[in-house]
């Protein structure tokens, strides 16, 4: 009889464990992957613009730089958006933590992306090249 009382603990336990368990699993999917993929996607465009702002740098003609101007612009918008999405999807302490020391970084990335765009725009290029 007591073992079968101890099998009906045991049961109960890991009955409760998994429940807990495939709670874990539902905020994996449904908070912490879009965040992974949203991050991702940040990180992505980052390493884009500053690819444009490359290529800016060697546009042959006047047509080619006002394109690439706009494909950074564009790669702008969807940063923004990512990074509020991002913001507001934020559920723990430690995320909050995370993205006040993660703003300032793509803030100062700015910063010297729109110092570059105005070099590029002056036909500053070799300065441009040099202050990146």
């Amino acid at each position: 009889m007591s073992s079968f009382f101890a099998l009906g603990l045991v049961a109960i336990d890991a009955w409760v464990s998994l429940k807990g368990i495939k709670s874990l699993v539902i905020q994996t999917e449904e908070k912490r992957v879009p965040q992974l993929m949203q991050i991702a996607a940040i990180e992505l465009n980052v390493t884009r613009t500053s690819l444009l702002l490359r290529h800016a740098i060697l546009a042959r003609t006047p047509e080619e730089l006002d394109t690439t101007f706009k494909e950074i612009k564009e790669k702008r918008q969807i940063i923004d958006t990512n990074l509020k999405e991002f913001e507001s999807g934020v559920f723990t302490d430690e995320g909050r933590t995370f993205v006040n020391k993660f703003k300032p970084v793509v803030g100062a990335f700015w910063v010297v992306g729109e110092k570059n765009i105005q070099l590029i725009s002056e036909g500053k290029k070799d300065e441009a090249f040099d202050f990146w």
